[in-house]
Formats: C-alpha cells, sequence, structure tokens
C-alpha cells in the first residue's frame, strides 16, 4: 500500500520525517536494555554458577543476541510455511529482510486476510502478535549492531584497531620518523660544522 493522493503523500512525508527517527530511538533503547541484560546475566553465570570473573562478555553478548535473532527467525520460517504456504528459504529471506529493515515486500503475510470467515478476535490477536513479534526483533538486530560496536571499541579483535583510539597510529609512526630525520639532519650540520672549524 501507498498513498495515492497529493495530501495522502504530504502527510506520509511529514509523518516519515518525525516518525523514523523517533522509531530508530525506540529500537535503539529497547536494544541496549536487550544488550545490557544479556551482558548481565553473562556476568552473573561467570560469577556465580562458574566462580570465576566475567571475561569475554562482549563476544558472549554477541554470540547470545545473533542466537536468538537466528532462532526468531526459524520460527518465524516454521509458521510461514504452516500459515502462509511459503518455503522455508522463503520465511527466512522474509524474516531477515523484515528485521534489517530492508523491507522489499515482495513476500507480505496474507494470513488471516485469507480467510474471511475468521473472527475479528483472531485477527486482532494476530496483528498484536505480528506487532510484538517484529518490534522485539527489530530491537534485537539493533542489539546485535550495538553488541558488535561494543566488541570492536573496547575489546578489538584480531588486531583491529579501535576506533575510539585518538590519533592514527600511522601518524605516530610518521611523527617518529620524522623525528629521527631531523635529529640525524641536525647531527650532519653539526658534524659539517666541526670539520669546517678545524679546516684553515
Amino acid at each position: 500500500m501507498a498513498p495515492a493522493t497529493f495530501w495522502g503523500r504530504l502527510f506520509c512525508m511529514f509523518y516519515a520525517l518525525f516518525g523514523i527517527p523517533i522509531t530508530g530511538l525506540m529500537l535503539k533503547s529497547i536494544g541496549e536494555r536487550l544488550t545490557e541484560a544479556i551482558a548481565s546475566l553473562m556476568r552473573f553465570i561467570d560469577k556465580r554458577l562458574l566462580g570465576r570473573e566475567p571475561r569475554g562478555i562482549h563476544i558472549k553478548t554477541v554470540i547470545c543476541v545473533f542466537f536468538i535473532v537466528l532462532s526468531m527467525l526459524m520460527i518465524l520460517a516454521a509458521l510461514a510455511m504452516d500459515y502462509e504456504g511459503w518455503t522455508f528459504f522463503e520465511g527466512i529471506y522474509f524474516g531477515f529482510i523484515t528485521l534489517s529493515t530492508i523491507g522489499f515486500g515482495d513476500y507480505v503475510p496474507a494470513h488471516p486476510s485469507k480467510n474471511e470467515s475468521a473472527h475479528p478476535g483472531f485477527v486482532i490477536l494476530f496483528t498484536a502478535i505480528t506487532f510484538l513479534y517484529f518490534t522485539v526483533g527489530l530491537a534485537l538486530v539493533s542489539s546485535a549492531l550495538l553488541a558488535i560496536s561494543r566488541l570492536f571499541e573496547d575489546d578489538p579483535p584480531w588486531g583491529f584497531i579501535s576506533l575510539m583510539n585518538q590519533g592514527d597510529p600511522d601518524d605516530d609512526e610518521n611523527e617518529d620518523g620524522d623525528e629521527v630525520m631531523k635529529e640525524k639532519c641536525q647531527a650532519q650540520k653539526n658534524a659539517a660544522s666541526k670539520e669546517n672549524s678545524r679546516q684553515p
């Protein structure tokens, strides 16, 4: 569905201008809370259950969030097979495209609108569950991206340089190299001046 009239399109533009940032802020906030909750759970497991100092919390959080997102995609694909008659891959594809906010619109759930005799209460329940499912899913994807960014900021793996570091290491190396060259030039000048002073 898309607006077809001038006023409908104008309203849609203004509504999206404010609605998209507010929605993004909401999803980011929910994602942050989910990430913090999962990280706290990981610390609790390390400290209380395993009796050791928490370590690798960000990596564990990323793995946990991705596992939850993957589980949600698989559940959605199973429901799509049952209710929409799609293949399992089509359900996974629809879930990924939707939760990553790409939203091509090539797959759209028709259930329960296919069934004209569906009870209105069931339609309302279906709509509410769908809304909650995708809200949580979008927040989890936001949480996954946040966890990845924190992973690279706080504990950059595989030798990557943290984006939060001030200055560029290459600049430091260049500055060190420049200082060495200046010292060499100064030493050569000093040596040359000494040689000149010795000559009659």
